[in-house]
């Protein structure tokens, strides 16, 4: 599959340029399109889904890093390469902490600018790749096939069942459960993943009885049992050892904390499904708590000029890329249109009740760009902040 590229500039020669400057195809390149700003790019991400966004940094309205912040919580995967007749630290920076593959000063020679593509090309390809094998090449680690495990064989095992994946319920008590994991950023997908492959084996071994496998680079799926353990007080003391023991090694190793959902305790291992059934509960259950302390959160703080998708997840400890699947498969919406909606909404609350300016408004609302803002609105309203007024 090629790799999609969105070029952003204000200059129209350089987008004129851009098209006949490389040969695209030769590369296995796809050059979506040309946008001439920043509000031009955003649209597109939103319908399209860019490998690869390579902007120029200076432009009106909206700058190159600006929109990139936005970009990312639009889609979280993509990838920047950025382009500035600016050798300013500051956009560097700024540039660094997006995971900017580079950022090329101007006048940036073809030979130059090839070459920072194809290391792009690099990173995406393997983190596609890692994510196609996530997907399609481990079937037996994925949740839908636990159900099904679960559910054809668990439902009516026999000992040899149970042996097969060491489980032992003498005179004990088991649960089935989840680990969550937030975004590791410094790490790609690949080396994430052989961690907790690895750290899944050592779980496995150190609590005999139990296993532990990675769904993926978010979230650990495991059946934990403890035996000679006859009091729920007991077992529920186990389950807190083990808690701390997993916690302690994803702090070590990848520096975070689980967050843990447990299903019922059993006895008998033909209760083991309803205990997976109670966990898959208790945790979309949380997951709707969650979303609903999240869109109080952006009620509360939508005036924050600083507030997006990342710094939410942050704020909550949850994976950014996981939290815009959970956003928009519970609302039907993208968290961020959700952030601009509750914006746009306070600001016609204002315009209606204030004599407030427009600038003033914007900062009130999280935009310290009052250009920028206006252009926002009259794409939500359908018309000017004065023409709304005057209505």
């Amino acid at each position: 599959m090629s790799m999609k590229i969105l070029f952003v500039d204000d200059d129209a020669i350089a987008r004129k340029n851009m098209v006949n400057r490389i040969p695209w195809a030769s590369y296995d390149w796809e050059l979506l399109y040309c946008a001439k700003d920043g509000m031009e790019a955003l649209e597109y991400v939103k319908t399209h889904q860019p490998d690869l966004i390579l902007s120029d940094v200076k432009m009106p309205v909206m700058d190159g890093i600006q929109m990139a912040i936005i970009a990312k919580d639009y889609n979280p995967s993509v990838k920047f390469l950025f382009i500035s007749g600016y050798k300013d630290f500051e956009y560097a920076q700024q540039a660094l902490k997006l995971n900017a593959i580079d950022y090329l000063t101007k006048p940036v020679m073809t030979e130059s600018l090839i070459s920072a593509l194809k290391k792009a090309c690099n990173i995406i390809r393997q983190e596609q790749k890692v994510t196609h094998i996530m997907e399609t090449g481990y079937p037996t680690i994925r949740r839908h096939f636990i159900s099904q495990l679960m559910y054809s064989n668990f439902t009516q095992a026999d000992d040899s069942v149970f042996q097969a994946f060491d489980i032992n319920l003498s005179n004990g008590f088991g649960t089935v459960g989840f680990a969550d994991l937030k975004t590791i950023e410094d790490l790609p997908p690949s080396k994430v993943m052989e961690l907790l492959q690895n750290g899944c084996r050592q779980f496995s071994e150190y609590f005999p009885g139990s296993f532990f496998i990675p769904i993926d680079t978010t979230q650990i799926f495991f059946i934990f049992t403890a035996d000679n353990t006859s009091e729920r007080s007991h077992f529920y003391a186990r389950i807190q050892q083990m808690q701390a023991c997993l916690n302690t090694w994803f702090e070590t190793n990848l520096h975070l904390y689980g967050t843990f959902y447990y299903g019922s305790y059993f006895q008998e291992l033909n209760a083991l499904y309803l205990s997976y059934q109670t966990a898959q509960k208790v945790r979309n259950n949380q997951t709707t708590d969650l979303l609903s302390r999240i869109r109080r959160y952006i009620q509360t703080e939508y005036g924050n000029p600083e507030l997006t998708l990342q710094s939410i997840a942050s704020h909550f400890n949850i994976n950014h890329c996981y939290l815009t699947s959970l956003y928009k498969d519970k609302y039907g919406i993208n968290l961020y249109d959700y952030l601009i909606q509750v914006r746009m909404e306070k600001a016609a609350q204002l315009l209606m009740t204030t004599d407030l300016k427009s600038y003033q408004i914007a900062e009130l609302t999280g935009y310290n760009n009052s250009q920028y803002f206006s252009l926002s609105f009259k794409k939500y309203y359908g018309c000017t902040v004065t023409e709304y007024k005057h209505r």
